[in-house]
């Protein structure tokens, strides 16, 4: 079974176990490896030829009357798939990490982009759905929007990307993700050049040929095997709930990475710290693991992972310093947290939209008083309670509305999407 299929079977299952649709799964499974499997295009929509110019080949391998290649087609392609600059690239291949991409050359004719035939012959890149076997990814694509009823206004989007849609009318689109929302998970397009215009699936006529890069403002990691939780000491937490390991292709979200020295294995190895475990986590998961509210620092191993989505995140930290930090932390360790605390004055907020961010500061303060409380408390713990602290605590004294409406579509944007093949 492909790693597409083995995502789709867990994602369907841990579905099952939280009561969610069942047509949600990962997006991203399908990547490209270094050596790829064929060297064939496969078509997403019926393709016309054309010669080097960028004119029809009217007369094709005995074909006649304006020849095109039929959707669904493979055909052998010239030239070779290579490794290049993320992101520099209109149409380009995933490699395995998720994080480099690769490419096979096109040629530009007349401000287009086209695939050469070892057949002969160019066919537009647009029209291509594969290559080698793998997906084809675009920067952009175009959508047209439909299926909104007469007169209805249907806005996207906050301040500057503030976006009306209405029937007919054309974007182009870079980014797709889930949504979360009250009436559960859509699949989203977000208008390229925006940060918060994103247009549900269900207001556009078609779907993009090619695929678009998952959109998630956290950071998501996909799990490879079986994988149990840990403390910031590198010790083994108690796996007796049945729910508190990962299983092979749970998706969960994360928010730092940090080498973290492993006493019972005289090692050091790098480790994500799991998103909001240290307070109400507040978002979609289809993993097997249920964090207790307020679990306070879990980690994971990160062998145990790849990369899923999102900010792609670097150790906060250096092997060495990982090892000199596993030391209990005496007073002098703790008084740049605790300076923190002797200075916090909660004021009350009356908007209810600061609940969260109030919410979150309160979390962390809770955490720093608990990790200063403790006898047993590295100096690594402290170090992180004191960032956790400090990012908190910088988005309660800087907020700005604007930004809260922003957080507001963002935080909500998730990696379980189904991708629909043009092809069925």
């Amino acid at each position: 079974m492909n790693l597409q299929k083995k995502m789709l079977k867990g994602a369907v299952a841990g579905m099952i176990t939280l009561g969610l649709v069942s047509r949600l799964a990962s997006f991203n499974a399908a990547t490209v490896k270094a050596a790829t499997d064929n060297n064939s295009l496969e078509l997403a929509h019926n393709a016309y030829i054309f010669n080097q110019k960028g004119k029809r080949i009217k007369n094709y391998h005995g074909q006649k009357n304006n020849a095109y290649l039929k959707k669904g087609t493979s055909i052998n392609f010239s030239g070779s798939i290579k490794e290049v600059e993320p992101n520099t690239k209109k149409f380009y291949l995933l490699n395995e990490d998720r994080e480099k991409q690769s490419w096979l050359p096109y040629k530009m004719i007349k401000g287009q982009s086209y695939y050469k035939l070892s057949s002969g012959g160019y066919v537009k890149a647009n029209n291509v759905y594969r290559i080698a076997g793998h997906p084809l990814y675009t920067d952009q694509a175009t959508v047209k929007i439909a299926n909104l009823k007469k007169n209805e206004s249907y806005k996207i989007g906050v301040g500057k990307d503030s976006i009306n849609l209405k029937n007919g009318k054309i974007y182009q689109v870079d980014r797709v993700t889930s949504m979360s929302g009250q009436s559960g998970l859509s699949i989203e397009y977000r208008v390229r050049g925006t940060k918060t215009a994103f247009i549900p699936e269900t207001k556009i006529k078609a779907k993009p040929k090619q695929q678009l890069q998952t959109y998630t403002q956290a950071s998501y990691i996909i799990f490879t095997q079986k994988a149990g939780t840990y403390n910031v000491d590198g010790s083994a937490r108690s796996t007796t709930d049945p729910n508190a390991t990962f299983a092979a292709y749970d998706v969960y979200p994360v928010e730092s990475a940090t080498y973290l020295w492993s006493a019972n294995d005289n090692k050091v190895e790098l480790f994500y710290l799991l998103k909001d475990s240290w307070n109400e986590p507040r978002f979609y998961s289809l993993a097997n693991y249920h964090a207790q509210d307020f679990a306070g620092l879990v980690y994971v191993k990160a062998d145990t992972t790849e990369y899923e989505s999102g900010p792609a995140l670097k150790p906060t930290n250096t092997p060495e310093q990982a090892q000199k930090d596993a030391k209990i932390a005496v007073k002098e360790d703790k008084q740049e947290l605790q300076d923190l605390v002797d200075q916090e004055n909660i004021t009350p907020y009356q908007s209810s939209s600061l609940s969260n961010l109030e919410n979150r500061f309160k979390a962390a303060l809770k955490l720093a008083k608990t990790t200063l409380n403790s006898d047993e408390a590295t100096i690594s713990e402290v170090k992180a309670a004191k960032a956790i602290l400090v990012k908190t605590q910088n988005d309660l004294s800087h907020y700005d509305k604007s930004q809260a409406e922003s957080d507001a579509i963002l935080g909500a944007t998730t990696p379980y999407i189904i991708w629909i093949s043009t092809m069925n």
